[in-house]
């Protein structure tokens, strides 16, 4: 079984756009900086009542060349074919690799990228040479014309020698062998959500009103459409308009809803998926001057061992 985190979307015209259904984190880039929120749930990949509520999923990454989130979506670590144990811990890889490299230098947050991930990338490996694991198990969710099948996204925002950067590691199987992870710069549109869960409540929360409109119509029952109404009535925030500015309040706020709405356990009705986030809101924000800071009140909780299963 693998231990999971959860996510979110996003949108250019519609500020809102969803990608696959994993685990939920919410990174938006604004004209002053990076916001990154995520939910507190680590829960079993085949069981979502096996879980705890706090788990940190966005941490600080610094190096001499500048500050950045560090979040993960996805298997945050997978346990041994025995049952004893994790075979690889896959976050608890990412936070030290990214510990022995804040005082080196790098040319780009790319290359940053490629050091970070060796050492993760080393520990998966071995957890299926040493005979821990027999193969990488495959999650819920597949991208459109993706390779093989996802088992962690690790993403990294922030500036690197005050230039605005994002990248995604994409690690993944193919067949249940390790494939060598996916590095790529990524180009999150400005004012735009990104996250990483169905993209229901996202159209809730922030379609127009004539889509949110023609998606009621389309629900199967009236007991669903009553509790996307629910929805919309207790998080919907003010809707934006193509000129407004996406500020970084705005962004903590709209980000907050979205977690809180995701969460509510009504919206199990709309899709599975939502059963597998909720716990402690956590939210981030990194900006050129004052580097990586959490929010007032939406730090993560105090870590907690994690649970032999």
């Amino acid at each position: 079984r693998m231990k999971m985190s959860c996510c979110l979307s996003s949108w250019p015209r519609r500020r809102f756009r969803a990608r696959r259904p994993m685990s939920l984190i919410v990174r938006t880039f604004t004209a002053d900086g990076f916001v990154i929120a995520a939910d507190g749930r680590e829960s079993d990949a085949k069981d979502p009542s096996d879980r705890i509520d706090t788990a940190q999923k966005v941490f600080h990454a610094k190096s001499l060349c500048g500050s950045f989130a560090l979040s993960i979506s996805g298997a945050v670590s997978i346990v041994a074919d025995d049952g004893r144990g994790y075979a690889v811990e896959i976050l608890d890889q990412a936070v030290k690799s990214a510990e022995s490299l804040q005082y080196r230098r790098t040319g780009d947050l790319l290359g940053y990228a490629h050091r970070l991930v060796r050492p993760v990338h080393a520990a998966m490996k071995e957890a299926v040479d040493s005979g821990k694991l027999a193969c990488y198990p495959t999650l819920p969710g597949h991208a459109s014309g993706e390779r093989g099948s996802t088992l962690s996204l690790i993403m990294l925002d922030g500036y690197h020698n005050a230039s605005r950067s994002s990248v995604n590691i994409r690690l993944f199987h193919e067949d249940g062998l390790l494939a060598e992870p996916e590095i790529d710069s990524d180009k999150l549109d400005t004012d735009v959500h990104y996250a990483y869960a169905s993209d229901a409540i996202g159209l809730l929360l922030f379609e127009s009103n004539d889509e949110v409109d023609n998606y009621l119509k389309s629900l199967p029952a009236e007991t669903t459409r009553s509790i996307a109404q629910q929805i919309i009535d207790t998080y919907r925030p003010q809707r934006m308009y193509i000129n407004d500015v996406m500020t970084i309040e705005k962004a903590i706020d709209r980000s907050k809803r979205y977690i809180e709405a995701c969460s509510d356990p009504v919206a199990i009705a709309l899709s599975e998926e939502y059963a597998r986030i909720g716990g402690r809101i956590h939210i981030a924000t990194v900006t050129p001057n004052e580097g990586f800071q959490w929010v007032p009140g939406y730090e993560p909780a105090t870590p907690t061992n994690r649970p032999e299963i």
